[in-house]
């Protein structure tokens, strides 16, 4: 989720902008924009004031890599948590938009971790050995390939 407020929108130098990009590189497949502290507008809730916000941060989000399909936009005010679990009745016009709970369940869960052939007791082993560095690269990939092999076989 990014969490953004209509008095700190982003910059283009601000670490935000880092990290939308880093999301991006490492497969980040969704991004949320909450657009919180919608009670602080004047008027209160006003829908103007989201939709503008919303719109200054999808240009950032879009200028990472984010397609339009893959970002949503959601009004909110978690400090006193409206539109956050259930619809805000100060904001029916954010109805379309859904909450924050349902644009969470909206991102698709990460992969389950897939096991790492190595065990730290092979790592402190070969670390206590008196090799060079190319050695010990050398028996890291010779035990990495025969993990292979029976990972293959079995």
């Amino acid at each position: 989720m990014l969490p953004v407020t209509l008095e700190e929108l982003p910059k283009p130098d601000s670490v935000l902008i880092k990290q939308l990009k880093a999301a991006k590189e490492n497969g980040v497949p969704k991004i949320v924009i909450g657009v919180n502290k919608m009670d602080q507008t004047t008027p209160s809730y006003d829908q103007a004031k989201f939709v503008s916000c919303s719109d200054e941060t999808l240009k950032w989000v879009l200028g990472a890599g984010f397609q339009p399909h893959q970002v949503k936009s959601i009004p909110m005010t978690a400090n006193i948590i409206r539109n956050v679990f259930e619809d805000s009745e100060e904001m029916p016009w954010a109805r379309p938009y859904g909450t924050l709970l349902q644009a969470m369940k909206w991102i698709p869960s990460p992969p389950p971790p897939v096991p790492h052939p190595f065990d730290g007791k092979i790592y402190f082993a070969l670390a206590t050995l008196p090799l060079n560095y190319d050695a010990l690269v050398r028996i890291q990939y010779s035990f990495h390939k025969h993990h292979l092999l029976l990972m293959q076989e079995s």
